[in-house]
Protein backbone atom coordinates (compact mmCIF):
# COMPACT_ATOMS: atom_id res chain seq x y z
CA UNK A 1 0.00 0.00 0.00
CA UNK A 2 1.38 3.46 -1.00
CA UNK A 3 0.88 6.16 1.36
CA UNK A 4 -0.38 9.28 0.30
CA UNK A 5 2.09 12.43 -0.99
CA UNK A 6 2.93 15.34 0.60
CA UNK A 7 2.82 18.93 -0.13
CA UNK A 8 5.01 21.90 1.15
CA UNK A 9 2.82 24.40 2.97
CA UNK A 10 1.04 27.58 1.25
CA UNK A 11 -0.48 30.82 2.27
CA UNK A 12 -2.20 33.36 0.33
CA UNK A 13 -3.62 36.57 1.03
CA UNK A 14 -6.03 38.88 -0.68
CA UNK A 15 -5.82 42.62 -1.41
CA UNK A 16 -5.94 44.66 2.20
CA UNK A 17 -7.98 47.47 3.24
CA UNK A 18 -6.76 49.59 6.07
CA UNK A 19 -9.88 48.40 8.98
CA UNK A 20 -11.30 46.10 6.87
CA UNK A 21 -11.44 42.06 7.34
CA UNK A 22 -9.20 39.71 5.11
CA UNK A 23 -9.39 36.14 4.81
CA UNK A 24 -6.13 34.47 4.81
CA UNK A 25 -6.46 30.84 3.30
CA UNK A 26 -3.41 28.49 4.16
CA UNK A 27 -3.14 24.81 4.13
CA UNK A 28 -1.26 21.49 3.02
CA UNK A 29 1.89 21.02 5.21
CA UNK A 30 1.29 19.25 8.92
CA UNK A 31 -0.87 21.15 10.98
CA UNK A 32 -0.60 22.92 13.52
CA UNK A 33 0.24 26.00 11.59
CA UNK A 34 1.70 29.76 13.07
CA UNK A 35 0.51 32.34 10.67
CA UNK A 36 1.86 36.01 11.36
CA UNK A 37 2.11 38.95 9.46
CA UNK A 38 6.08 41.03 8.65
CA UNK A 39 6.86 43.01 7.01
CA UNK A 40 7.85 42.96 3.13
CA UNK A 41 11.57 42.15 2.60
CA UNK A 42 12.19 41.80 6.26
CA UNK A 43 15.46 39.31 7.02
CA UNK A 44 14.44 38.30 9.71
CA UNK A 45 10.67 37.57 9.40
CA UNK A 46 9.86 39.18 12.93
CA UNK A 47 6.18 38.66 13.42
CA UNK A 48 4.16 42.60 13.59
CA UNK A 49 1.69 40.98 15.81
CA UNK A 50 1.26 39.00 18.85
CA UNK A 51 -1.32 37.04 20.28
CA UNK A 52 -2.48 35.70 16.78
CA UNK A 53 -3.58 31.66 17.75
CA UNK A 54 -1.97 28.75 16.42
CA UNK A 55 -4.25 27.34 13.52
CA UNK A 56 -5.09 23.54 14.58
CA UNK A 57 -6.09 22.39 10.69
CA UNK A 58 -5.89 23.93 7.69
CA UNK A 59 -8.09 26.52 6.50
CA UNK A 60 -9.39 30.32 6.55
CA UNK A 61 -8.12 32.80 9.11
CA UNK A 62 -10.13 36.03 9.11
CA UNK A 63 -7.99 38.99 10.33
CA UNK A 64 -8.81 42.88 10.33
CA UNK A 65 -5.72 44.79 8.72
CA UNK A 66 -5.06 47.35 11.31
CA UNK A 67 -1.99 48.32 9.15
CA UNK A 68 -1.98 52.10 7.80
CA UNK A 69 -2.70 52.43 4.18
CA UNK A 70 0.68 51.88 2.29
CA UNK A 71 2.61 49.79 4.56
CA UNK A 72 4.06 46.48 2.92
CA UNK A 73 2.60 43.28 4.24
CA UNK A 74 3.97 39.68 3.80
CA UNK A 75 2.31 36.71 5.24
CA UNK A 76 4.45 34.07 6.89
CA UNK A 77 3.90 30.54 7.61
CA UNK A 78 5.48 27.65 9.41
CA UNK A 79 3.95 24.36 9.95
CA UNK A 80 4.44 21.81 12.51
CA UNK A 81 7.50 19.93 10.63
CA UNK A 82 9.13 23.35 10.41
CA UNK A 83 8.34 23.83 6.58
CA UNK A 84 7.58 27.47 6.14
CA UNK A 85 5.80 29.66 3.26
CA UNK A 86 5.62 33.08 2.59
CA UNK A 87 2.33 34.62 0.52
CA UNK A 88 2.85 37.16 -1.92
CA UNK A 89 3.63 40.97 -0.58
CA UNK A 90 0.47 43.30 -0.46
CA UNK A 91 0.43 47.00 0.44
CA UNK A 92 -2.40 48.38 2.44
CA UNK A 93 -5.33 50.60 0.43
CA UNK A 94 -6.97 53.26 1.81
CA UNK A 95 -10.13 52.19 3.33
CA UNK A 96 -13.02 54.35 4.36
CA UNK A 97 -12.23 55.37 7.55
CA UNK A 98 -9.12 57.08 8.26
CA UNK A 99 -7.97 55.60 11.37
CA UNK A 100 -9.55 51.95 12.82
CA UNK A 101 -11.51 51.59 15.79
Amino acid sequence: MSTAPTYDPFIVVPPFTACETAFIVFGQGTAPYSIFPIATSSSNASSLENGIPSQKEAGVFEWKCDFDSGANITWALTDAKGKTAFSSYRVVQTGSVSTCP
